[in-house]
């Protein structure tokens, strides 16, 4: 049982810290720096691809563990769970953000330009041919503990009015 608590904790610390994990970039507080942003195709925002990424193997890691049986039920809400992160990697899958080019450029002046080139994809294969299937399957697995839960519940039922 502390091994399986100790493998949640970590996943959920792995997906703050690669969620949150951001490229800093210090400069000297006398230079002047200017940031230049460009996307290519849309002027939407789209879901960061690493985010993306990280949704879908949260997914699958939450989906193994709802497998296990634990000693409170906790597999319901870990099956719970998985609907909102394959429902998030489903939707986000048609317009993901990739940083495909940045750079530093220095000017004459001495202040530094920051430019990144972001593209944005559309994953609408992925999506429907794996992480739709991915969704349908965490919704009929949070079904499956519900009936095995309402089974067990049925035959302590059985065995309390047979005593």
């Amino acid at each position: 049982m502390r091994f399986r608590f100790i493998l949640v904790l970590l996943a959920a610390i792995l997906l703050i810290a690669s969620v949150s994990a951001t490229m800093t970039t210090t400069f000297n507080s006398s230079t002047d720096v200017i940031v230049n942003s460009t996307s290519i195709l849309s002027d939407a925002n789209g879901v960061p691809y690493d985010m993306w990424i990280c949704s879908i193997l949260v997914t699958l890691l939450f989906s193994v563990l709802s497998f296990i049986q634990f000693k409170h039920g906790e597999e319901g809400l870990i099956s719970l769970i998985t609907w909102f992160t394959s429902g998030f990697a489903l939707f986000s899958a048609f317009n993901i953000d990739k940083i495909t080019g940045s750079g530093l450029v220095v000017t004459s002046t001495g202040a530094v330009i920051f430019m990144e080139k972001h593209t944005l994809y559309h994953f609408d294969l992925i999506a429907l041919s794996c992480l739709l299937p991915m969704f349908v399957c965490c919704l009929l697995n949070t079904g499956r503990i519900y009936l095995n839960m309402k089974a067990m519940k049925q035959i302590a039922t059985v065995d309390d009015d047979e005593s």
